[in-house]
């Protein structure tokens, strides 16, 4: 074993060091985002997700059209595309709306205690 002695310098060093690896506290305004975040992200997700394939099917579609003359396959493929897009918004809704019911207690409980402070 050394006989090192730490002066000033180190001490701030080994301190900073020390504060990489320690968690992040996370205080209610932190929580309170998540919270909403775990209530908007799911629907968010599902209808990019519908509006993407909805997209790219009726896109499909109407290349079938325009680039071929095949009005019959492009009508096949152009209308469920639009089809899933006109789903989208309302499926986004629907579950955001679903999950809202289910965390309100909690957002209100943490929304109300960041006030009363």
């Amino acid at each position: 074993m050394s006989n090192y002695i730490a002066n000033g310098q180190d001490h701030k060093t080994a301190e900073q060091i020390r504060r990489q690896y320690l968690e992040p506290e996370e205080n209610k305004l932190d929580q309170l985002r998540k919270l909403d975040e775990q209530v908007k992200k799911p629907g968010m997700i599902v209808a990019l997700t519908l509006g993407i394939i909805g997209a790219l099917v009726m896109g499909g579609g109407m290349a079938l059209i325009m680039a071929y003359g095949n009005m019959v396959a492009g009508l096949a493929l152009s209308i469920p595309g639009l089809l899933i897009l006109i789903v989208a918004y309302p499926l986004c809704r629907a579950i955001t709306d679903k999950r809202k019911k289910e965390y309100a207690p909690r957002i209100m409980q943490l929304s109300d205690s960041i006030m009363n402070d």
